[in-house]
């Protein structure tokens, strides 16, 4: 089973003086994701360069002059999502995260899973541990959280939200996050487009979700429940919503909202079907080590276990 859709993205910025930008927005490289008859053009960019990371995020850095600057992108986007029961799907012991892994089960930026590690396990510690309870933390923030624009902030934490009970997709997403991993689960912050998501809740637009570590593989949730997680297209990968903004800027500059659009592909035929929803567990990510991950016993844990 294949998941095709021809996306576009537009951005347009006017800078008040010179400035330097650091664009994730274009969709990333996976074994379970392929970007096919890309297109980017940039006007207004100096110094341009790219660079991906360990996790396959893309970025595009530039400087820009004082003056108009526009990106325009296309691209076609294939994914491979594997289903999978979700009664098989057990976490890991802390003992077995791989060490790569480690930073996506402790407290970050916006998501202090310290401060509600209290709540975590008073409201799910009790539950069957696996992607149920994965999922039930979830489903938790979306029928706890009320569904609101303008809410938040980019200083809204986790610790916000569930004081607040108001936010946006990132609020759901920070805020999922920080109670699984106040459980021990492992859970990082991913950016895509909002597909499938009911167009009276405005245009098409960047997106947020989770995914956490079940035994070998990443399974992912849309905390929001927005977009049917089969058609979830992976740009960023971090810890929250600090490492996969779509857009870090040094410098004034004034903005508009970026236009976009997503539009599935259906060819049965071929093996390619839209979207849809699932009961089952759904993964577009399999566990990949990086590479100072060392998971072999050190001589002195050796000296320690004789």
């Amino acid at each position: 089973m294949r998941i095709k859709l021809k996306t576009s993205i537009e951005l347009d910025y006017q800078a008040n003086e010179n400035c330097s930008f650091q664009l994730n927005f274009q969709p990333a490289y996976t074994p379970q994701q392929v970007v096919s008859d890309e297109q980017l053009h940039i006007d207004g960019a100096l110094d341009l360069h790219s660079f991906t990371d360990w996790l396959g995020n893309r970025f595009v850095r530039f400087n820009a002059n004082r003056g108009p600057v526009s990106v325009r992108y296309l691209a076609h986007v294939e994914i491979s999502p594997m289903l999978v029961d979700p009664a098989a799907l057990h976490e890991l012991q802390p003992i077995d995260i791989p060490s790569s892994v480690i930073p996506f089960v402790l407290p970050s930026r916006y998501c202090e899973s310290d401060k509600l590690m209290g709540f975590a396990i008073s409201q799910f510690g009790a539950l069957p541990s696996g992607y149920r309870r994965f999922a039930a933390i979830a489903q938790w923030v979306r029928s706890n959280v009320a569904f609101t624009s303008g809410a938040s902030t980019s200083l809204t934490s986790a610790a916000d939200t569930l004081q607040q009970r108001q936010g946006v997709c990132r609020d759901y997403a920070n805020l999922t996050i920080s109670l699984c991993r106040a459980l021990n689960i492992p859970t990082r912050f991913v950016s895509g487009i909002d597909f499938g998501s009911d167009p009276q809740l405005g245009p098409l637009d960047f997106h947020a979700y989770v995914e956490c570590l079940l035994g070998d593989r990443w399974y992912l949730i849309d905390p929001s429940g927005l977009s049917p997680e089969t058609g979830l297209m992976r740009i960023g990968t971090g810890r929250d919503a600090a490492e996969v903004a779509f857009a870090t800027i040094f410098g004034s500059v004034q903005y508009s909202a970026p236009r976009m659009s997503c539009e599935a592909i259906n060819a049965p035929e071929q093996g390619i079907v839209a979207p849809f929803r699932t009961e089952l567990a759904v993964s577009t990510a399999s566990y990949a080590s990086h590479p100072n991950d060392r998971r072999t016993a050190s001589p002195a844990a050796a000296l320690l276990a004789a």
